[in-house]
C-alpha cells in the first residue's frame, strides 16, 4: 500500500479523557471522538473501553482491519520499547502490557509511547515543527511536558527514559516538585508554578487585583486569571509572569545549546496566551545561549491544539 493511502487511529490517552482520530498519512482527521476517562483509572476497563471504540470506528466507517496501519496510542508516562507502560502517576498505572493487551484483543499492530512525544510527532508532520528534521515541542500545562524530535524520529532515549525536560534541574525552589526534587523546570514554568508563585506572593502581604476572598479562605486562582490580571497591569501578575519567562527561557537556552533545533515548539494551555511572553521569551533566550551572534533556533507557538496527539499517535505507527 502506498504510503498515501494509509490510515491510521491515533490515541491520546488522558486523565480525565481518552480522545480517538481516524487519520491518514496526509495529516486528514477523518473522524474523532472523545470518551471520559473512568473514574477508577482501572486498567483493564480502560482497555476494554478503546477495544470497544476502535470496533465501532472501524463497524461506523466500514473499515476491514487489513485497511488499517495500525494503532498509535499516547500516554501521561512513561513506556517501554515493548509497548508497557512503565509508570502513569495520572492513570494509576505501574508496569501495564498495555500493546500486547490490545493487541490480542483486536488483532491489529500497537504502538506506544509518551503523549508529549507524540504530540511533538504530530507537529513535526503538520503543524509548528513541519519542514524540520531536528525539533522540540514543549506542553506547556499543569506541568511541563516534551517531545523531542531527532533526524526526523521520535527520541525516546537508551532506556525510554528521555526528554523529562520539565524535571531538568533549573535553580533552587520555595517548593518541591511532584517528583521529589527541587528545581525542576516545571516547578518554575507551568500552569501549577505560576498560580503557586502569585500565592506565595500573596502571603508574604503583597497587594493584588487577584486577592479574593470569602471570609479567611482565598479562592482557587487559575493561570488564565493571571494572564488577564497581567494585561491589566497587576503588580503580582506580571512578577510572576516576569519569573515564568526568565526561566522557561533558561530552559530554553539550554535546549538550544544541547540540540541546536531548527525550530521549539510552545503548546499547552499556557501557549494560547503566548501574545503576552513570547517576544520577551525569544530575546531572554538568546541571552543565555553559547553562541549568542548566530543562533537561527526559532521559538514560535505550536499550530495542532488539541488535535497533535492523535496525529502524531497516528504517525508514529508508520515510523519504523
Amino acid at each position: 500500500m502506498d504510503l498515501h493511502q494509509k490510515t491510521m487511529i491515533g490515541i491520546d490517552l488522558g486523565g480525565t479523557s481518552i480522545k480517538f482520530g481516524l487519520i491518514s498519512s496526509e495529516g486528514k482527521i477523518l473522524r474523532k471522538s472523545k470518551l471520559k476517562t473512568p473514574l477508577s483509572k482501572d486498567f483493564q476497563e480502560i482497555v476494554e473501553l478503546i477495544t470497544k471504540e476502535v470496533h465501532r470506528i472501524l463497524l461506523e466507517e466500514k473499515l476491514p482491519k487489513n485497511e488499517i496501519s495500525g494503532i498509535g496510542i499516547g500516554i501521561p508516562g512513561v513506556t517501554n520499547a515493548k509497548g508497557e507502560v512503565v509508570f502513569a502517576n495520572n492513570l494509576f498505572w505501574k508496569n501495564k502490557p498495555l500493546q500486547s493487551s490490545l493487541e490480542q484483543r483486536l488483532g491489529i499492530r500497537v504502538k506506544v509511547g509518551n503523549d508529549a512525544s507524540l504530540a511533538g510527532f504530530g507537529e513535526f508532520h503538520f503543524g509548528a515543527m513541519r519542514n524540520t528534521q531536528n525539533a522540540l515541542l514543549l506542553t506547556l500545562g499543569t506541568g511541563l511536558g516534551a517531545g523531542v524530535i531527532i533526524n526526523g524520529k521520535v527520541f525516546h532515549g537508551s532506556h525510554y527514559l528521555g526528554t523529562e525536560i520539565g524535571h531538568m534541574i533549573i535553580g533552587e525552589n520555595f517548593y518541591n516538585c511532584n517528583c521529589g526534587n527541587n528545581g525542576c523546570l516545571e516547578t518554575f514554568a507551568s500552569a501549577t508554578a505560576l498560580v503557586k508563585y502569585v500565592a506565595h506572593l500573596m502571603e508574604a502581604g503583597e497587594s493584588s487585583i487577584l486577592k479574593q476572598e470569602e471570609g479567611n479562605q482565598q479562592k482557587n486562582i487559575t493561570s488564565q486569571q493571571i494572564f488577564d490580571a497581567a494585561r491589566n497591569h497587576d503588580k503580582v501578575a506580571i512578577k510572576a509572569l516576569d519569573r515564568f519567562i526568565r526561566y522557561l527561557a533558561m530552559g530554553i537556552a539550554n535546549l538550544i545549546n544541547i540540540f541546536d533545533p531548527e525550530v521549539i515548539a510552545l503548546g499547552g494551555g499556557l501557549s494560547e496566551s503566548g501574545d503576552l511572553f513570547l517576544e520577551d521569551l525569544r530575546i531572554i533566550a538568546k541571552t543565555h545561549t553559547y553562541v549568542k551572534e548566530e543562533n537561527p533556533t526559532e521559538i514560535v507557538i505550536a499550530e495542532l491544539k488539541n488535535d497533535a496527539g492523535i496525529l502524531g499517535s497516528g504517525m508514529f505507527v508508520l515510523e519504523d
